[in-house]
């Protein structure tokens, strides 16, 4: 996965490399030896479920996706950056409590670009509301709300 170019005319200090997911988290299982969903683990899990979901879903439905993600060298990031339909998705990833906090981080990519169409935290609790402007929601609702 790599960087996308929403910030190329922001000036932003971005890292720029990629960063790399396993098809089957079942393989990074077997080479960590541990197939316990820790607690240490759960994020890391589910940013691998949803990741995964996302390509599954978007060539079932023949749709072309590219995902992405946001870091600046000050350590700044957003987890996925995704193009679909001719829009573009931030996303953060959570596996626990969403707060008020979560909300504004994601909101900081506007400091950095305004090509963002919509925000989104996906998370697993189900609770779907919205926090100034940043929709929180399960895996399915995040993918009925983007067509796929």
């Amino acid at each position: 996965m790599n960087q996308v170019n929403v910030y190329e005319d922001t000036g932003a200090d971005v890292v720029k490399r990629p960063k790399y997911y396993f098809f089957d988290v079942g393989v990074l299982n077997g080479l960590l030896g541990n197939f316990t969903a820790s607690s240490d683990r759960i994020g890391i899990l589910f940013e691998h479920l949803v990741i995964n979901q996302l390509y599954n879903s978007a060539r079932a439905h023949d749709k072309p996706i590219k995902i992405s993600y946001f870091r600046t060298r000050s350590g700044y990031e957003v987890d996925l950056i995704i193009e679909l339909n001719k829009k573009i998705y931030a996303v953060e990833v959570k596996s626990g409590v969403v707060t008020q906090s979560e909300a504004n981080k994601v909101l900081r990519l506007k400091e950095y670009t305004a090509k963002i169409d919509q925000f989104f935290i996906v998370t697993i609790d189900n609770k779907h509301r919205n926090i100034d402007g940043v929709e929180i929601c399960s895996l399915n609702e995040f993918l009925k709300k983007i067509e796929l």
